[in-house]
């Protein structure tokens, strides 16, 4: 729908929209789901973690700690799948190599692993964050 847009109610902790990633990630433990939909599903979640992390480990820590902790679940037993199934996009040509391309997820997925770490605390001066 041209035009369409889904409006969240605003807060000023991040404890609803951890509720609406955690519904989102549930998709990937769905019976039979096709790969294509639980990557592009867990893509939202990363995306949303690597921008809004530092209200969601502020505000509910525990329950950021625990979608991390399924994010990087996910992550560990999708490897088999990339390989056998279509990436979400991936390029496709005859010229393209293996080695030549990261798919979405896992570059999200090393984006966030990294905002997460120590050194960087959620932040970075890279992105643009609804917590500044």
């Amino acid at each position: 729908f041209a035009g369409a847009e889904v409006r969240l109610p605003v807060t000023n902790d991040g404890r609803e929209q951890l509720a609406l990633l955690e519904t989102l990630l549930a998709v990937t433990a769905e019976p039979g789901v096709l790969p294509a939909r639980a990557e592009w599903f867990a893509c939202v979640v990363l995306d949303s973690l690597a921008l809004g992390g530092e209200v969601f480990t502020r505000d509910a820590p525990e329950r950021s700690a625990a979608l991390l902790g399924a994010v990087r679940a996910y992550a560990a037993t999708r490897g088999a799948d990339a390989l056998s199934a279509p990436a979400l996009l991936l390029p496709y040509g005859g010229a393209t190599r293996p080695g030549e391309v990261t798919e979405h997820f896992d570059a999200l997925f090393a984006l966030v692993e990294a905002l997460s770490s120590d050194s960087y605390h959620w932040r970075s001066s890279l992105l643009l964050a609804p917590s500044r």
